[in-house]
């Protein structure tokens, strides 16, 4: 049985709240994946967090398989790998 863990609780609450599937900033998106890997979370607040994203980045990559970056030095080839 897991204890409870106030400040987990807090930070998976702000993930939850915050959850936005459409940014293409993919540092986020990864950290959206690393939670969900690693507890086991399918669903962040109704949302399916894997197919949404999935769905999304399809709908964003361009025709070359690049996909555009939102983060500071971002360029389509760092954005893609």
């Amino acid at each position: 049985e897991p204890r409870d863990d106030e400040a987990l609780d807090r930070g998976l609450a702000s993930l939850i709240r915050d959850f936005d599937p459409k940014t293409l900033d993919l540092y986020y998106l990864y950290g959206v994946e690393r939670v969900g890997l690693a507890s086991g979370i399918k669903i962040l607040g109704g949302h399916d967090w894997y197919r949404e994203i999935a769905a999304n980045l399809v709908k964003a990559q361009k025709e070359n398989g690049s996909f555009p970056g939102q983060f500071p030095g971002a360029n389509e080839p760092r954005a893609t790998v």
